[in-house]
């Protein structure tokens, strides 16, 4: 009721969108939070909790501003609002109106339960600073402590090496087979290669007429 209350309302009834169907306001009976995806959508500026900002600037105005948002940018922030909603629909919290412990909860909800990564994690609070208009999420002390627990308990791996370069040189120590041209040539190549930086494609580039 009091999410209703203080978010505008569109001409349908509905809030934060037009484009959510209304069974998203009803709460799951088995205690459940919702999952991860639903229909509700980010398209516009005023769709991401801006609204209530921008309500007294013209068609124009409106229009020039969300020009300042790139594609690229509602694309990736799409998702991690439809989480942010749904999470705060279902704990009938103001999307808008947040505390630092509401989106601490959240970010901790995402990690435990939907699995996801610490750098996903911090696309979400990201996004979340976004939707609300808010700078400095990360200094609030929940919200860093949650992110701190969160890098620590699962540290980044450490990425395997591409290869190993002392099979390389082991396999330059050995004398070529003289019988055959290919592994001479193999071998000058790569020498080449390793003594000029260059790339493969280069090596079609040597004239070799006066060899």
């Amino acid at each position: 009721m009091f999410l209703a209350d203080r978010l505008t309302s569109t001409n349908s009834g509905r809030t934060i969108g037009d484009t959510r169907p209304t069974s998203l306001f009803n709460r799951s009976d088995n205690g459940e939070e919702p999952t991860t995806t639903g229909e509700v959508k980010a398209a516009s500026l005023e769709s991401w909790g801006w609204a209530d900002k921008i309500a007294h600037r013209s068609l124009e105005e409106r229009e020039l501003i969300n020009k300042s948002w790139r594609a690229a940018t509602k694309t990736t922030y799409k998702t991690p609002i439809q989480r942010w909603i749904l999470w705060c629909i279902f704990h009938r919290i103001d999307p808008k109106m947040l505390q630092a412990i509401d989106v601490a909860r959240f970010l901790n909800k995402i990690y435990l339960k939907d699995g996801l990564a610490y750098r996903t994690v911090l696309l979400h609070k990201s996004a979340v600073s976004t939707y609300c208009g808010l700078n400095n999420l990360s200094k609030k002390i929940f919200i860093n402590q949650i992110l701190k627990a969160i890098s620590l308990e699962r540290p980044q791996e450490r990425k395997t090496p591409i290869w190993d370069t002392s099979l390389l040189f082991e396999w330059l120590k050995d004398t070529p087979n003289c019988n055959t041209i290919f592994d001479i040539v193999r071998k000058t190549a790569i020498i080449l290669l390793l003594a000029s930086g260059r790339r493969i494609h280069d090596l079609t580039l040597l004239d070799v007429s006066e060899v």
